[in-house]
Order: C-alpha cells, then sequence, then structure tokens
C-alpha cells in the first residue's frame, strides 16, 4: 500500500503556528493605559482583528524609547521563531523631558529607521499633542507635557489619562487631526523645530488602509 503523502500541517516544524491570513501588524505602546487603550479601540472600531496592541511597562521607572524599541524587537524575533512574523511593527513612544528619557529618543528613531518593517511613530513633547490636534492646530512649544494637557483639557474638560472610550468620543474629529498632524509635521521639517509635533496619523492612515486588505 502507497504511504499518504504528509499534510503540510504535519510538515511543520513542532510548536509552530500557522501564519494568519492577511497583515499582522504589531503595535508596541508605552506604559501608560492611554495609548494601549486608543489603538485597542480604534482596531475593534475597524474590525482589525489581526492587529495586535500591546501595552509596554518598564517597572516603578516608566517606559522609553528605548525600552519600547527592546520589548518590540523581543517580540518581533518570537513571532518569527514560531513562523508567524508581523508584518509590520510599529514603536508608539514620545519624548518625555521631564524624566530625562530623551536621551534615548533620537538614537532610538535612528536605530528603528534601519530596521525593515519597522517604524517609529513618536509625539514631541506627548502622545496628548495628537489628541490635541483633534481640536486645533497649534505650533505653540511645549516645555513640556504637562502644558500639553493643560492645553488640551481646556478643549476637552473631562479628559483623563488611561481613560476608556477615547477613539470613540473623538472619533468624529479624526479627520481633522490628520489633517491637522500632516500639517504640523511639514511645518516642523521646514523650520528644523519639532516641538510640537507627531507621526500618530501615520500610524492612523496605515490601520485605515488595512481595513481595505482584510481577508
Amino acid at each position: 500500500m502507497a504511504r499518504k503523502p504528509k499534510s503540510r500541517s504535519d510538515t511543520r516544524r513542532k510548536g509552530q503556528a500557522q501564519k494568519p491570513a492577511g497583515k499582522t501588524v504589531l503595535i508596541v505602546c508605552e506604559g501608560t493605559k492611554t495609548e494601549f487603550n486608543y489603538f485597542n479601540e480604534l482596531c475593534h472600531t475597524y474590525h482589525l482583528q489581526a492587529v495586535h496592541t500591546i501595552k509596554v511597562t518598564a517597572g516603578g521607572s516608566g517606559s522609553n524609547a528605548a525600552n519600547i524599541l527592546h520589548d518590540a524587537k523581543k517580540r518581533y524575533a518570537r513571532s518569527k521563531d514560531n513562523g508567524n512574523a508581523f508584518d509590520h511593527v510599529f514603536c508608539v513612544f514620545d519624548r518625555d523631558d521631564d524624566k530625562g528619557a530623551n536621551i534615548s529618543f533620537q538614537p532610538t528613531i535612528h536605530e528603528i529607521s534601519k530596521l525593515k518593517d519597522f517604524q517609529a511613530i513618536y509625539s514631541i513633547p506627548s502622545f496628548e499633542f495628537w489628541l490635541l490636534l483633534h481640536f486645533s492646530y497649534t505650533r505653540q512649544c511645549f516645555a513640556n507635557p504637562k502644558q500639553v494637557l493643560t492645553c488640551l483639557q481646556k478643549e476637552y474638560p473631562t479628559y483623563q489619562k488611561n481613560q476608556q472610550g477615547l477613539f470613540q468620543t473623538l472619533q468624529e474629529n479624526l479627520d481633522a487631526a490628520l489633517q491637522n498632524a500632516a500639517r504640523c509635521e511639514q511645518e516642523a521639517i521646514e523650520c528644523g523645530e519639532h516641538n510640537p509635533s507627531t507621526k500618530v496619523h501615520e500610524l492612523i492612515h496605515f490601520l485605515r488602509e488595512l481595513r481595505t486588505l482584510k481577508s
């Protein structure tokens, strides 16, 4: 009797996960839950089941750009070893001058730029600047994240860090925020001053386009 040929699943290395259909994306955020909640809610709203949002913490000292990249590289390597490598990896972080975390800020951006399928999504000085752009355009230079938070709470008095439902609450202003962020980035490049600016709009555009690629 002829031996039955092995199926594809039989020939896979033991313990290796099957590659999901469509694109898989890893989004690694800083230690606070604000970004984590925001992108989880966005992915749920857009029905992006293949998108994995991961929160990163670094003990009592908080997280910074270097820690974000370190964690992202470990998670990417693990997914690759399992035969299920992420197609795209986004590192989301701030230049948090209050904690001196900006020491690793530029070197980390430079390192990410050399990594295939990795992209830095940073905000200066904080993620709250991206949220502020939902309400108005500004190129006011901020000395620290607390100043951004003060401006945001003038526009959005009920805003609190780590709150739930943030993406849904601001969704009607999303197009305005995307336009403001792109304008801000262009002006930052032209004048050479990147405080304030953000690249969150680039990730939002990517995730929006990903909706049309779902299988």
